[in-house]
Order: structure tokens, then sequence, then C-alpha cells
């Protein structure tokens, strides 16, 4: 009977212990993941912002446009040129952190299934303060929650850049010039293509 206590028990840690470096290796990727994901919104704004600034003078005029990121100062028309390849391939970056995280999560989550319904309850409250995070192993939220999360991850990492992408070729539709349109179309495309992978 004393053997049947000590084998349940020591199930029971080493579940424990799988859970715990499940949690770390999830908590550590989403607070990785959290930093990228600011920066690519901060980056995103401030593309925007450069693009509803620019009017159709500067556009002809050829003016430049400082880069305080990059610290360079771009010639309008490079900006249009450079920018939209940097948006593609800093969304492309973001979305494989979130898929590689995404792997991390359903493990922990296919490790909370296994538990007792109230010690999984608190465990799904105790993930990074991530909503991805959450969105992901926040079953336990109200579906209202859960909605909330899920749009504003779609948003956010989804449509941004696809409406950023769209307001770089539409601002710079005045200027006229079939190649870098083409250009634009293409990084699109390849933002789109994103979706599907």
């Amino acid at each position: 009977m004393f053997r049947n206590r000590d084998r349940g028990k020591d199930r029971w840690s080493l579940q424990e212990g799988k859970l715990a470096v499940l949690r770390t290796a999830a908590d550590e990727s989403a607070l990785h993941v959290r930093g990228l994901y600011f920066r690519f919104l901060l980056f995103a704004s401030y593309v925007a912002v450069t693009i509803f600034s620019t009017t159709d003078e500067w556009l002809l005029k050829g003016t430049s446009v400082h880069l305080p990121l990059l610290n360079v100062k771009l010639p309008l028309l490079g900006f249009y040129i450079f920018i939209p390849w940097l948006v593609l391939l800093f969304h492309a970056h973001l979305l494989n952190q979130f898929f590689l995280l995404s792997r991390k999560l359903l493990n922990f989550n296919n490790a909370l299934g296994l538990l007792p319904p109230g010690v999984e309850r608190i465990q799904r409250e105790l993930p990074f303060p991530l909503i991805f995070s959450h969105m992901t192993v926040g079953t336990h939220h109200p579906r209202l929650i859960r909605g909330a999360f899920r749009t504003a991850v779609v948003i956010t990492i989804l449509l941004t850049p696809i409406v950023l992408l769209l307001a770089i070729q539409w601002r710079f539709l005045p200027y006229h010039n079939a190649w870098i349109t083409l250009i634009h179309q293409l990084v699109l495309t390849f933002d789109l293509l994103l979706w599907i992978f």
C-alpha cells in the first residue's frame, strides 16, 4: 500500500518537474517575443507616421528623410524602395518567433490537460503575461476575453503589416514609377504568402 502511494508521489513529482520545465521554456520564449513584438509595433508606427506625413511635393523634390532607428538620412525615393522589404523581413521574423513560441505553448497546454482540474486552472494563470500565451493556454478565460485576445493578435500581428504595405503603395502611387510599384506589389504578395505558412 505504501509502495503505491510512493509511486503516485513519484509520478506527481515527475509531472511537476516536466510542467516546470515546459512553463519555463514557454515563459523565456514569450519574454523574447514580447520585446520583438513591441519593437515591431514601434517600427510600424514610425513607418506609418513617415508615410502619412509625406506629401506629393516631397516626392517630386526628392526630399530626404532621417531614419533615427538606423541613424541614416535616406532619400524619400530610397525610403519607399527600402522600407517595404524591411517591413517584410521584420514581419517574417516576428511570425517565425511566434510560431516557435506556439510550439512550446502547445506542449505546455498538453501537459496541463493531464492535471486535476483545480491545479490545471491555477497553472493556466501562471504563464508570462503576453496575450498570445494566454490566448493559447488560457482556456479558463471567459469566451469574450479569449475573443478579445484573438482579435488583438490578428490585428497587430497579421493585419498591421498588410495595412502598412498597402499604405506604402497607396502613398507612392502619385509618383508614377511602374517598377517601384511592382516592387511594392511583390513585397505585399510575399507578406500575404506568410499567412499561408
